[in-house]
């Protein structure tokens, strides 16, 4: 491959200092030809080959061990990595070569024993995995974190079960015990992310082990705690997702119960799900029966779950289904005057021509993965070792899984800010630091500039390089630090924030933007996040329907008439042919008169626009 002329001069000048065994020079001469990342595979390794030899040559076998790292040479990497002391990273190089056992081993003698008891799970090697989470629980417990002993201490007793050990029961219930107190700790103090991580965690070991008490617990206050913060939408999720949970593990009736419930909660709200919970309803009330029946419980419980179906059929005017649970009841095993009473009801149903109920289906906000993280493993892990902020980096540089182009930034940044001086740069370099971690594009940067934001000894200047980066990185944790940078006091840094907001409009905004709107108490965020999300209507994307249907609730609501303009402005100019439906749902639901005008204009200019497409098609 022919490099450009300055790249290929800086190669020959690099390649003549390690001639001449000027090491310094070489290693500042290579790292410029390595900010050149757009070159190819076979151009690039080269020159990280030659870069780890000579970090070896001027002593640095840390930065020679980033290098290896980065070309999936895990033994050698390894062995630098111990040579610079540099033992986590060793360990991780282990484990990244496929030598479970030897990384749990290493990750014990340095003290970071839940990496080590995940380490032994994965060499399947469950005793020494139980020992590993046994030492991690004791730890936590003398430094007195007692969340992460919990999660300790849920991991422990779901291996203990995993071998036949009866102790696991008596485990998780010490585990439940401290998640609740955890939980109810971090409510009085206002942490409602630590609350809803506990709750979580509850809600992982229901599925785990199928006991729908731990379930109910876990999502019924992920409900509650959104109801409190008005965050209906996703309280509404939480109801979908217990009630999804419960069938799975065969509790129709709770099932039932609970989609009932949300079909209130969508009455109370003015919601437009009301129908599509009750018709939910109602087929879980039908299985409870069912259920009943094929046990031999007494009929008069199946009795009660069909009459509570027959109230949701009733309630969405479904009267065909009326007439079929009539009949149903009529067949139960039950004295005869009550099934020929049931039976005379249902031939006395009239069933209206041409009409059948219908119900805006509930898709759900946030199914996918990231709904739900792996905190019980995660956060269990995340004090083991001294904190890094630039361990995610260096964790990203061996995965394949990464873009060739992140990795080779990550690369570069570790290579150029060693992590034990980080909070010591200069502030120019600082903020150089940074710009180089936006320019990574990948959400591996995040965490790095979380600790520079938050880091008490960072001026305005770095938390305002922090903002403006953000713009760079479409990922939900850059809206969350949106949120939590523009309560800055600095102005700076508030309209940093704004910029970067005008850009961080992507498919998966929707969840975050939704948040920021409801929790930030600032107007000026309030209205870029209106916009934001009229934005995110336009792009035709999956989640533009849902941003649409937000964006309609909460004009609804009495907000502020700045936000008003900014909402009719948000909806006026996005909503296309994809997104009309969601509008003409809301116009028949509309009862303000004023309102329901300018959504008819907006449904009238729409359909103009379509048709004369169609036209032009």
């Amino acid at each position: 491959m022919t490099l450009p002329t300055a790249t290929h001069a800086g190669w020959e000048e690099a390649q003549a200092y390690v001639r001449e065994e000027a090491w310094d020079e070489a290693f500042d001469a290579l790292l410029r030809l390595l900010e050149e990342v757009h070159h190819g595979e076979e151009v690039y390794d080269d020159w990280v080959r030659t870069m780890a030899n000579v970090a070896l040559r001027k002593g640095d076998p840390a930065a020679a061990g980033l290098c290896l790292e980065y070309r999936l040479q895990f033994d050698r990497a390894r062995l630098a990595y111990e040579q610079g002391r540099r033992f986590a990273a060793a360990a991780r190089c282990l484990e990244r070569g496929g030598d479970h056992a030897a990384a749990a081993g290493a990750y014990e003698s340095i003290g970071a024993h839940a990496r080590a008891a995940m380490a032994w799970e994965s060499a399947g090697q469950l005793g020494l995995a139980i020992r590993a989470w046994e030492r991690a629980a004791q730890r936590y417990s003398e430094q007195g974190k007692d969340y992460e002993r919990a999660l300790c201490l849920l991991n422990l007793g779901l291996a203990q079960l995993d071998t036949g050990d009866k102790k696991g029961r008596s485990t998780l219930s010490r585990a439940i015990v401290l998640l609740e107190e955890e939980a109810d700790r971090a409510e009085t103090q206002k942490d409602v992310t630590r609350a809803l991580a506990c709750y979580h965690a509850l809600i992982h070991l229901g599925r785990k082990t199928a006991t729908h008490e731990n379930l109910a617990e876990g999502y019924l206050n992920c409900v509650r705690l959104m109801e409190a913060r008005d965050h209906r939408f996703f309280a509404l999720q939480y109801y979908h997702d217990f009630a999804e949970a419960s069938l799975l593990v065969g509790e129709h009736q709770a099932a039932a119960e609970v989609l009932r419930e949300a079909a209130e909660f969508c009455r109370r709200r003015g919601m437009l799900y009301t129908n599509d919970f009750l018709a939910r309803s109602a087929k879980a009330f039908e299985a409870a029966a069912e259920q009943h029946l094929s046990v031999g419980a007494a009929p008069e419980l199946a009795e009660n779950a069909l009459l509570a179906a027959l109230d949701c059929h009733n309630r969405r005017g479904d009267m065909a289904r009326v007439q079929a649970t009539y009949a149903r009841l009529a067949e139960l095993p039950l004295a005869e005057a009550r099934t020929r009473r049931y039976a005379r009801l249902a031939e006395q149903v009239e069933i209206p021509v041409g009409r059948t109920p219908e119900g805006w289906s509930f898709r759900g906000y946030f199914a996918e993965a990231t709904a739900y993280p792996r905190i019980w493993r995660t956060d269990a892990a995340e004090q083991d070792l001294e904190a890094d902020p630039l361990s995610p980096l260096q964790e990203a540089m061996g995965n394949l899984d990464y873009w060739d182009v992140v990795r080779r930034r990550c690369l570069l940044v570790c290579l150029k800010y060693p992590s034990a001086g980080l909070d010591a740069e200069p502030l120019e370099r600082r903020i150089d630091l940074v710009r180089e971690l936006g320019r990574i594009g990948s959400p591996v940067a995040l965490r790095p500039l979380r600790h520079l934001y938050r880091d008490p000894a960072s001026p305005a200047a770095v938390r305002a390089a922090v903002a403006a980066s953000l713009r760079l990185l479409p990922f939900r944790e850059s809206l969350e630090l949106c949120g939590e940078a523009f309560a800055d006091p600095d102005e700076s840094v508030r309209e940093a924030v704004l910029g970067a907001l005008r850009y961080l409009v992507f498919p998966g905004a929707l969840i975050p933007l939704m948040k920021l709107f409801r929790e930030h108490p600032d107007i000026e965020m309030r209205r870029e996040v209106v916009l934001a999300l009229g934005r995110l209507v336009g792009m035709e994307q999956k989640a533009s329907k849902d941003a649409l249907d937000f964006l309609l609730y909460t004009w609804r609501e009495q907000v502020d008439p700045l936000l008003e303009d900014d909402l009719r402005i948000a909806v006026g100019t996005n909503v296309t042919p994809k997104t009309l439906p969601v509008l003409e749902r809301h116009l028949l639901a509309e009862t303000d008169a004023e309102r329901k005008r300018i959504l008819q204009k907006i449904v009238a200019r729409v359909e103009a626009r379509r048709y004369s497409g169609s036209l032009m098609g």
